[in-house]
């Protein structure tokens, strides 16, 4: 059993990583805003500002594995604020990462494909970084100020779905449940190549990497779902798993989309990922996306998610 410290429990990502380890783990974690309410799992109230006492609360902790869950997603706050988004994305990771090196801890980071420009996709860990959005650019220098340490293995991710968190209500998982219980439309992007993968399966690539030996080469890997699958397919393959009726998934085109949102930022039209490296690498297997969806519809029947 391992200690791990989960920086931004409250976080889709964080609050389902932190339920997926707690039982074969001591799972610690922080939060900001919102107080995440799992079981087995002890939360600290520390929001990262500067001059938090991040070294000190690690020190307490004493981890030997950090996973970084926090950070900036919105390009509007990534571009208003770049020295705060700076000291989120990649600062605050750097301090974590250093002090952790004092007793071999090891650091998983996420990173993005939105490092990428989007204009070839299907893209592997040695293809040169493009980012063409303010949190895309955030990504990329945490990963260069990140890459000067050796006990740091960065997860660059697609789009990650399920359900869960205490901060993000918002998901697409939880847009699509709601568009069917109330009967509405939902108008997805039917234009732009994406990767998708399942939270469950991101805990299960974490748990690897949990569990490799000390002596592992970490380095820059791509955990991504083979399948090139864009919003709108996603979509109608959830209403086809869910035994919903696709018709109320309605295309939409990329550029409609940041009209209607009043966005200036520019869109990748293809930002899938090649995740064959971490799966021979780790010995990973990734799940075809229907079945996916099934182990989300199971868990939602129990009452597990």
């Amino acid at each position: 059993m391992k200690r791990i410290f989960i920086v931004g429990m409250s976080s889709f990502i964080g609050a389902n990583l932190a339920r997926a380890l707690r039982g074969r783990h001591r799972v610690f974690g922080t939060y900001g805003n919102h107080l995440p309410h799992i079981d087995d799992a002890v939360a600290f109230h520390f929001p990262l500002v500067p001059g938090a006492p991040m070294q000190e609360l690690a020190n307490r902790v004493r981890p030997d594995v950090v996973i970084y869950c926090a950070g900036y997603a919105d390009d509007h706050r990534c571009s208003s604020d770049p020295l705060g988004t700076l000291f989120v994305h990649a600062e605050v990771p750097a301090i974590l990462t250093s002090t952790l090196s004092a007793w071999n801890g090891r650091f998983i980071y996420f990173s993005t494909s939105k490092v990428f420009s989007g204009e070839e996709g299907n893209y592997r860990e040695e293809d040169a970084p493009r980012p063409i959005t303010s949190y895309g650019q955030a990504k990329y220098q945490a990963e260069d100020m990140l890459s000067r340490y050796r006990n740091v293995f960065i997860l660059r991710l697609g789009t990650v779905f399920g359900l869960g968190g205490t901060a993000h209500t918002n998901s697409l998982i939880g847009r699509l449940l709601t568009t069917y219980r109330e009967e509405k439309d939902i108008q997805l992007i039917a234009d732009e190549d994406r990767s998708f993968l399942s939270v469950y399966q991101l805990a299960d690539a974490v748990e690897k990497l949990i569990e490799m030996p000390e002596e592992t080469e970490p380095g820059v890997f791509h955990v991504s779902n083979p399948e090139t699958v864009t919003y709108f397919d996603f979509g109608r393959r959830f209403a086809r798993v869910f035994d919903y009726p696709p018709d109320r998934i309605v295309q939409l085109s990329g550029e409609s989309f940041s009209r209607a949102v009043g966005s200036q930022e520019l869109r990748g039209r293809d930002l899938t990922l090649n995740g064959e490296l971490f799966a021979e690498r780790f010995g990973f297997q990734y799940e075809k996306l229907e079945d996916s969806l099934l182990r989300l519809k199971t868990a939602l029947r129990k009452g597990t998610q």
